[in-house]
């Protein structure tokens, strides 16, 4: 302890020393260091400027520092002149052309530090981003940029140059997603649920919003066809009589609001089936601002059953080699081992259930349809002959369908859909049973699937 508190005097006793001999305070600080400027930001910068009908701005901060903070400092902010900027380029390799001076104006680049309270500045860069646009678009192999210098006469500069390169862009008024169908659907019409239903679509604008503008929705059935044949004509389109466009599709914006909602009304159809309904924007009053008018698809499904794990069982499931993802293969989504496959390490044989999946629908329904898809990579031990049951209490079963064994894919990540099957009174237990796979016997013989689907009403 002595030890330390020796060698510390001994420290301070050379400090007051030094400041005690011939050198002064400038020996030891130079001028150079009594008062600094330096821009906070510096070098080259990307900034994003949008096409409002207004000027856009870019507010960038200049710092004062230095060993004497009481010091005043003056300090000026403008542009490089056009010779030095060519040469800047030509040392640097770079392939700028300087923004002529109409195109831009600088708010408060005349600086002036006031003693040690004052540390920092704002100067304002504003861009005529209109007239910008235009001279961009009638020189589209050019690369634009405004070169800012910071000088003093006063002070000491550091990071002098600060240089600005616009991109000029349109804000897009647009739909927040392309689909909603599947895993992201709105809404759908569930047994026992109301029979009108509200979606509320997301509409966005991604900048700060500072205006009160409206945008304009239509339904577009005209895109469904081309649509539902490119995805294996699964879906129907919605019947007009089966939605409203609230307020007549007007999306209403207002100011520092940059998402809002598409209304639409929803009466439940009469069948069974993945309905879409296709809309589009197709008018915004805010003439700066472009409009996407790409199709979205809108998925309305009628009865279908929100499958959890725990409404699902089997009487025989493939654990011994890890072979899919269980009962969770049903429902999560179609790829690469994203499926479900019955035992066929110790095959299971019912004589007359085969091979089931069982579905505890929670609510008593009188008619049903199912769909399923393949396995992802092949059809290998996809279903042969299958069978359909239900049931009131889980123990007693009844056949809904007799045997099916036509139509069934034979090829991976195929789908099929079955008929609409009105048992003709309540039952609460479905039962889909597999008593055949492809390449394996009638009795002791295994399945898988890629993902299973079921509606009931």
């Amino acid at each position: 302890m002595k030890r330390t508190v020796y060698l510390t005097n001994l420290l301070l006793a050379s400090v007051l020393l030094v400041l005690g001999s011939c050198e002064t305070y400038d020996d030891l600080f130079p001028e150079e260091y009594h008062a600094t400027l330096t821009l906070q930001t510096s070098g080259t910068v990307a900034n994003a400027l949008y096409t409002t009908g207004f000027d856009g701005e870019y507010e960038f901060t200049v710092m004062k520092g230095g060993s004497e903070p009481e010091l005043s400092a003056t300090g000026r902010v403008e542009s490089m002149n056009a010779a030095e900027f060519a040469q800047y380029c030509e040392t640097w390799n770079l392939s700028y052309t300087m923004i002529p001076p109409q195109y831009y104006s600088l708010e408060n680049n005349d600086l002036s530090f006031a003693g040690a309270d004052q540390r920092y500045a704002k100067v304002k860069t504003i861009f005529k981003t209109s007239e910008l646009k235009t001279l961009f678009e009638a020189s589209p192999n050019t690369r634009y940029a405004l070169p800012l210098l910071l000088t003093s006469t006063e002070a000491t500069v550091n990071d002098s140059l600060l240089l600005l390169v616009p991109n000029i862009m349109t804000p897009n008024v647009r739909f927040s997603r392309t689909e909603y169908l599947d895993g992201n659907l709105l809404a759908s019409f569930a047994a026992g649920s109301e029979d009108r239903q509200t979606l509320e679509v997301p509409v966005v604008l991604p900048i700060d919003n500072q205006w009160d503008f409206t945008a304009t929705a239509v339904a577009a059935p005209e895109a469904f066809d081309s649509y539902n044949a490119s995805h294996g004509g699964i879906y129907t389109l919605l019947p007009e009589e089966n939605y409203t466009l609230a307020d007549n599709g007007t999306i209403m914006f207002t100011s520092d609001q940059t998402s809002a909602r598409l209304s639409i009304d929803v009466t439940r159809p009469n069948d069974m089936k993945k309905y879409i309904l296709p809309v589009r924007l197709t008018r915004c009053s805010f003439e700066d601002f472009d409009l996407d008018e790409s199709i979205i698809y809108i998925g309305i499904y009628n009865g279908l059953v929100d499958l959890t794990v725990d409404m699902l069982s089997a009487n025989s499931i493939e654990t011994n080699y890890q072979d899919g993802t269980g009962l969770a293969g049903l429902i999560d989504g179609r790829g690469a081992g994203l499926h479900f496959h019955s035992s066929w390490s110790a095959p299971v044989g019912d004589p007359t259930y085969g091979n089931y999946i069982q579905v505890n629908l929670k609510r008593p329904m009188s008619t049903v349809q199912f769909e399923y898809y393949t396995r992802f990579e092949n059809a290998s031990s996809a279903p042969k002959v299958i069978e359909v049951f239900i049931s009131y209490d889980g123990s007693s079963w009844e056949s809904l369908s007799g045997e099916i064994s036509e139509g069934l894919p034979n090829t991976g990540n195929a789908r099929y859909l079955s008929p609409v099957f009105d048992a003709g009174h309540e039952f609460s237990y479905f039962r889909f049973c597999v008593l055949q796979g492809n390449g394996n016997c009638r009795t002791g013989g295994f399945f898988n699937l890629g993902e299973f689907g079921l509606w009931g009403l």
